[in-house]
Formats: C-alpha cells, sequence, structure tokens
C-alpha cells in the first residue's frame, strides 16, 4: 500500500502532465488556490519544456526528419504518456519508436520507430561508461564488448538516414529507398560514437549470434 507521501507525489506529477490533474492536488495546499493553480501551471509549462528540449537532444535526426515544430509539439504527449521516473534527464525518451508506431500522426511513418531506436542506441552509447582497460584489449576480438556497443537490423536504411543528416553530409535524401532494410554497429571509440551501416543479413546473423552466447 501506497504511503500518505507517496500518495500526495503521484498527485503532483499528474498535475505536472495534465492541466486536468491540477484539482485533485489543490486542496492538500496551503494559501489562494488560484494562485497555487498559476505556480502550477507555471512549473508545468518548465517541464514540458525541459522535455521538448531533452527529447530534441536525444533524437536530433528524428527532429529534423519530422520537421522541428511538429517534433516540438510531439514531445509533451509523449512525455505525458512515458513520464520520467528517474531525475537524470538523460535516462528518459527511451520509449520514443513505440509510441512513434501509436501516435496517430505518426503511425503510417514506417522509417520513425527504426530511426528512433539507433538514435536511442547512440544516445545510450554517448553516456556509456569507460571501457575498462580488459575490454579494451578484449574489444581487438570482440568490439562490442566496449560499453555502449550495439548491433541492429531494421526494415529501413536507418544508417543511410541518420548519416544523411550528419553535419557536411552530401546523401541526396530524394535517393535514398525508405523500403531497403539495413543493419547497423554502434561503437563507443573514445569520446565518440561511430556508426557503420551493415547489410541486413549479416547484422540479423550477428544479432542472433550474440542473443545466443550464455552472459
Amino acid at each position: 500500500m501506497r504511503s500518505e507521501l507517496e500518495a500526495l507525489q503521484a498527485r503532483f506529477g499528474a498535475a505536472l502532465r495534465m492541466h486536468d490533474a491540477a484539482g485533485a492536488l489543490l486542496p492538500e495546499l496551503e494559501g489562494d488556490a488560484e494562485r497555487n493553480a498559476r505556480r502550477i501551471g507555471l512549473y508545468r509549462g518548465n517541464v514540458m519544456a525541459n522535455a521538448t528540449r531533452t527529447l530534441g537532444a536525444s533524437y536530433p535526426v528524428t527532429r529534423q526528419m519530422l520537421g522541428h515544430e511538429f517534433f516540438d509539439a510531439m514531445a509533451p504527449h509523449f512525455w505525458r504518456a512515458h513520464p520520467a521516473q528517474e531525475g537524470d534527464w538523460a535516462l528518459w525518451g527511451s520509449a520514443l519508436d513505440t509510441f512513434a508506431a501509436q501516435f496517430e500522426p505518426t503511425a503510417g511513418f514506417a522509417w520513425l520507430p527504426p530511426l528512433a531506436r539507433l538514435e536511442w542506441v547512440v544516445h545510450e552509447a554517448q553516456f556509456a561508461p569507460d571501457a575498462t582497460a580488459e575490454q579494451i584489449e578484449a574489444a581487438a576480438e570482440n568490439p562490442l564488448i566496449i560499453p555502449g556497443s550495439r548491433v541492429l537490423a531494421e526494415s529501413v536504411p536507418i544508417v543511410t538516414l541518420w548519416r544523411a543528416h550528419q553535419p557536411g553530409a552530401e546523401i541526396d535524401l530524394s535517393q535514398i529507398d525508405l523500403q531497403a532494410a539495413e543493419g547497423a554497429l554502434v561503437l563507443r571509440q573514445g569520446f565518440a560514437v561511430q556508426v557503420f551501416p551493415l547489410p541486413f543479413d549479416q547484422a540479423s546473423t550477428l544479432i542472433e549470434h550474440l542473443m545466443g552466447e550464455p552472459t
């Protein structure tokens, strides 16, 4: 059974996500109700602004492809569906791929969930812990032992799309076949994250091999 404090925290969190939920919290706050409602609204606005900036920083290519205004308008919907569970904003946002597949305005974009998965893997790699001396030595045989390294196999050209939106890229977006399956190898090398394309079949085989290995 939740404690009284946990219940209050839950009502406060709900009030930050949805305007209509503030009514359940106001009777428990001291002072003028209208003033408190305005303060909650300001707090809600600050949280939404932080959430939008955080999501855009984690998914810069997705934001470019959807358009900045559309992406920023989508971010509060994502926040309400998947609020942060940790105090560290860097840990929030992993569910964008599943959300985008179910969110009506983006549900028809087949490229969006796979691209979001790649961007989150890149994001995680950026924040992965440094490799140990033993991991660096073993990476000559298995580079995926380095923290943050991952392999993906998707039904769309995720690496081509990702690379096309990097600074200095000279890839013609109109020439990209959005139905071309592609794999990705994400490696953390020092402070830099590298993303390499892989043939889909090769990436799929590698994933099956890795999943079959004991951990």
